[in-house]
């Protein structure tokens, strides 16, 4: 009954809010907050105000909804008031395609004369795509990488990874890196809990999480390749080339950021931060690929990007806003930012004039959609991902224990 009146509320709310216009009204959602003043907001409703100039019959309506983003999409769904734009994150994107929230926009794509399929890189688009349809559009996104401080590498005399590196190599570097910074008790690496910055591991372990099926974990998950992953991470921390979860949490800083650990793994969104860090210097920094034992490295991405809602009344004026948001004028301003890389291949590349932002374009071929793209509830995986990785490198818990215990309530809450 809760979730119904929600629903009710979200219906009425929005009846009462829309102007009294002759104007089309397009309704475009986004889990930014209302008010925000940030060079990033005013640039992005600076493109809003030029769509409208551009297009003098549409009027946009912006829908805040900067917490519970996903869960309130979903009310709005029920409610049967999708908004006609809706912005997406690829983590949870399997949840809106799968259950109807948005519409098949692979034709609109194919027969516009100037946005094209071939101007994005290809395995962005593989977030957005459900059963061979296209759902959305990708705007930007970020590989997850390993940063390495150039400095710190500088001062133990360690050479500079390579991409390709194998786990025993990197275990090596971080090996040498704490013997070579052990006078100011600075460590190799920090490792981080939660799982988009480690279940690329498993993969390059030729591991993963759940079945091809996509919905059961045991026999995947707790495999005896995990659980060697698992051991591999944990045993840096215990010969202490990276330091102990409470010794991070003690300090209250970021340790790569304050110049403690020579190596973090993270995503593009990051150098926003490194730039303003004191314990830094981000045009020291370098990024190479995920240690592997595979082949080629892999790793996942996380994207943002914009699908047309099933229920708008004028999906060709909603393509219309998203082709002029995703049009190489307005992506170059966007991108200005620096959170991510342009989903664009043109702006991406005209945008590499740090070395950094070329080492990134080097990775984007090897980068997977996050399982969250193809599996709907993926969250509840990544929440159990966190504990299980706590247990492990607090010693509570063996590897194979904490995966087969992960499994089991994975499966259980698959089950439902």
């Amino acid at each position: 009954m809760r979730f119904v009146l929600l629903a009710f509320l979200i219906v009425s709310c929005l009846s009462c809010s829309r102007p009294a216009s002759t104007k089309i009204s397009l309704r475009i959602s986004t889990w930014s907050g209302a008010g925000e003043d940030s060079e990033y907001d005013r640039l992005v409703q600076q493109i809003y105000r030029d769509f409208e100039v551009e297009n003098p019959d549409i009027q946009i309506q912006v829908e805040n909804m900067p917490s519970d983003y996903v869960a309130k999409m979903m009310l709005s769904h029920i409610a049967e008031v999708t908004p006609d734009v809706v912005v997406l994150d690829a983590a949870s994107s399997a949840l809106f395609m799968k259950n109807g929230v948005l519409q098949d926009i692979s034709g609109y794509l194919a027969n516009d004369k100037d946005l094209k399929r071939d101007q994005f890189f290809e395995n962005t688009l593989l977030a957005g795509t459900y059963q061979d349809k296209l759902m959305s559009i990708p705007v930007d996104f970020t590989p997850m990488v390993m940063y390495y401080n150039k400095d710190l590498f500088d001062e133990a005399n360690v050479p500079y990874p390579a991409n390709g590196w194998s786990f025993q190599e990197f275990e090596a570097t971080a090996a040498k890196l704490t013997a070579g910074l052990a006078a100011k008790k600075k460590k190799g690496f920090v490792m981080s809990t939660w799982m988009p910055g480690w279940v690329m591991w498993l993969w390059n372990n030729g591991g993963n999480v759940l079945d091809p099926t996509g919905t059961k974990a045991s026999g995947t998950l707790d495999s005896p390749a995990n659980a060697e992953t698992i051991g591999f991470l944990k045993g840096l921390v215990d010969k202490g080339y990276a330091p102990k979860l409470d010794e991070v949490a003690a300090t209250g800083v970021d340790p790569f950021a304050n110049g403690d650990a020579a190596m973090q793994v993270t995503g593009h969104w990051a150098i926003t931060g490194f730039k303003s860090a004191k314990g830094l210097n981000w045009k020291r920094l370098g990024i190479v690929s995920m240690p592997t034992q595979l082949k080629s490295p892999v790793t996942v991405y996380y994207e943002s990007g914009m699908g047309i809602g099933n229920r708008c009344k004028n999906p060709e004026a909603a393509w219309r806003f998203i082709k002029h948001f995703c049009s190489y004028k307005n992506q170059l301003r966007y991108n200005s930012s620096g959170i991510a890389i342009c989903a664009r291949k043109d702006v991406a590349k005209e945008r590499a004039v740090e070395p950094i932002e070329s080492e990134f374009l080097q990775l984007v071929s090897g980068a997977r959609p996050p399982t969250g793209a193809q599996v709907e509830g993926y969250s509840f995986v990544e929440l159990q991902g966190r504990s299980m990785m706590e247990s492990v490198l607090n010693g509570r818990k063996t590897p194979s224990e904490a995966l087969q215990e992960m499994a089991k309530r994975i499966d259980q809450e698959f089950a439902k």
